[in-house]
């Protein structure tokens, strides 16, 4: 996962993941957390030793949840093969991953699906029917839960076509940066929540995420850097600042 996996933990943004990289060729947890040990990191400018522990402490506390996550790359393929087969449903507009899985975190919880469908109802309905499905946590009329035979969670949200942007924005997180799009909202007396952007009872925007954020005066930006880093404020004012960024 190289450097995307550096983002996991407090402390790291994409420019620290760059210079960690760059100056000490750390590309992972396991490498990261020998570089604190030996104290390398603390050398690096913008660091120091407080920054060096802060790492080291996050670090642990990742590893030792490691076991009760999986690993992106090992849920990748039953992940894409669910969407490909609710997209498959008649009534389906568009169906696609969201949550920790989209911003191409290192490691999940569970992962998040949002669909668009003309019958939200009837299409939560048959989520159930899908071949690996080991069983039907919880079934509403827009929210399912599914266990797969591989041991993934998996949480289906089913809107309107009309809501879609506004769903896989509030449901790809992270919870920092839907925080901080909501707050910009409010000073722009607009309300945002996964149903859309509304100034008044007037839907503003919510089909796609990129009318959302254009909404809000705001650049489109790219899922991986959706943790509240600098992220929001490069997209107002300088995009030669996000491009950078992406660069990782």
């Amino acid at each position: 996962l190289g450097l995307i996996g550096l983002l996991d933990i407090d402390g790291i943004g994409p420019k620290r993941a760059r210079a960690l990289h760059d100056a000490l060729g750390i590309t992972s947890l396991e490498a990261l957390a020998g570089a604190a040990r030996q104290g390398r990191i603390r050398t690096l400018r913008g660091f120091g030793a407080r920054l060096e522990r802060q790492i080291a402490d996050a670090v642990a506390r990742h590893l030792a949840a490691g076991p009760a996550r999986t690993p992106l790359a090992r849920a990748e393929a039953a992940a894409e093969a669910l969407v490909d087969w609710i997209r498959a449903r008649p009534q389906v507009a568009e169906a696609r991953l969201a949550g920790s899985y989209r911003r191409r975190r290192a490691t999940l919880g569970d992962l998040d699906i949002v669909v668009a469908a003309r019958d939200p109802a009837r299409v939560s309905a048959q989520l159930g029917d899908y071949e690996a499905v080991e069983a039907v946590v919880s079934a509403g009329e827009t929210r399912t839960t599914l266990r797969l035979d591989n041991g993934l969670q998996v949480d289906v949200r089913v809107v309107p076509v009309e809501c879609f942007g506004a769903a896989m924005l509030y449901f790809t997180g992270s919870r920092g940066h839907s925080i901080a799009l909501r707050q910009r909202a409010r000073r722009r007396a607009m309300k945002l929540n996964e149903y859309g952007l509304f100034a008044e009872d007037q839907r503003v925007a919510g089909e796609t995420e990129s009318g959302i954020y254009a909404a809000l005066g705001l650049d489109w930006i790219d899922p991986a850097l959706r943790e509240n880093r600098g992220e929001i404020e490069a997209a107002a004012s300088d995009p030669a600042v996000r491009g950078l960024a992406l660069e990782i």
